[in-house]
């Protein structure tokens, strides 16, 4: 059964947070390596900063990239 990830891409100079629906964090840092997927909420983000995230968009593993999602993955030269 498919639970609520946090996963975060680093760029260098900051990073953009993402929640993705997946059994475990590690199938989402097996698909997309460049992501460093939570297993647990970080303290520092409160659960309104996890509804703010995930209104970007929530991102199945299974289904096609799309948004922010698509545009990092542009962004590599992944897609």
């Amino acid at each position: 059964m498919k639970k609520k990830y946090l996963a975060c891409y680093d760029y260098g100079q900051g990073g953009l947070w993402l929640v993705f629906l997946a059994e475990e964090p590690s199938d989402i840092s097996r698909m997309y390596p460049f992501l460093t997927p939570f297993p647990e909420r970080p303290e520092f983000l409160s659960e309104h900063d996890i509804m703010r995230i995930e209104g970007r968009g929530l991102f199945d593993i299974d289904e096609e990239p799309h948004g922010l999602l698509k545009g990092i993955l542009k962004e590599l030269g992944l897609q």
